[in-house]
């Protein structure tokens, strides 16, 4: 009975060894990206508002009275979400060596926010002569849209994630289907184009401002690691077999 026994425990070992070396086969690592161009739907214009003095709380009055200003305009305008950005105060010294003079600068950012470009374009005239200043106009995205497009690119890039796993299968002289996913990473991402500063865009009258819209590129990026190995059907179930009876021979 021992002599029987050894060589059944010999070939439970082989089988289990050949399983561990399939997790040992060597892994490859990829990512593949899909991209789609699209059309500009959110306008954000960013507006300084700027005033120096020498008394700083005169600086800041002036300043307060211009943004009351713009407000006020702007909440006219259909369709534009304002909100206010930094506020900042610092001082500067100007003049030759003891009669030097403090001016202090008082800087208020506002940010207006918009799917409708051009009631805005055509108030930014007035909005400046009320005391603002554009500083720069950014043509992107709407948050919805961007999440919609983007679930959109990442199911396509999944898609091309597998369909590359099983050509490097079968490059191999596997079976497409002989592989098996170890990680796997989704990323979506926006490509910004650089927001158009004061330079960029023209003054067409005091009434508006023109400035041509563009498009934006989403991507989504998945990457990850996959290792290949062949189907070995029933391997388990023989293994499973063979102990059986292994333990069957041990109780006799």
């Amino acid at each position: 009975m021992r002599h029987t026994t050894y060589p059944l425990l010999l070939l439970v070992f082989l089988f289990s060894s050949a399983l561990q070396a399939k997790d040992d086969l060597p892994t490859i690592h990829y990512q593949v990206t899909e991209s789609r161009e699209v059309e500009s739907d959110l306008l954000v214009a960013s507006v300084n508002v700027q005033q120096s003095h020498s008394d700083a709380g005169a600086a800041s009055r002036q300043v307060n009275e211009a943004v009351l200003k713009i407000i006020e305009l702007v909440q006219q305008i259909e369709g534009v979400t304002l909100s206010s950005g930094g506020y900042h105060t610092s001082s500067r010294q100007y003049g030759k060596k003891g009669k030097r003079r403090v001016e202090w600068v008082v800087r208020q950012v506002l940010s207006m926010k918009t799917q409708h470009f051009p009631p805005l374009l055509n108030h930014l005239g007035e909005i400046q002569q009320a005391g603002g200043m554009v500083q720069s106009l950014n043509y992107t995205v709407s948050p919805d849209r961007k999440r919609e497009i983007e679930d959109q690119l990442k199911v396509k890039a999944v898609s091309r994630f597998r369909a590359r796993a099983a050509d490097y299968a079968e490059a191999a002289g596997m079976g497409r289907e002989e592989w098996k996913l170890l990680t796997l990473s989704i990323d979506g991402q926006q490509a910004e184009p650089m927001p158009m500063s004061r330079g960029m865009f023209a003054m067409e009258s005091t009434q508006g401002i023109s400035a041509p819209s563009g498009t934006n590129t989403l991507m989504a990026t998945v990457s990850g690691a996959i290792t290949l190995q062949k189907t070995e059907v029933g391997i388990e179930e023989r293994i499973q077999t063979v102990t059986e009876k292994v333990v069957e021979q041990l109780k006799q």
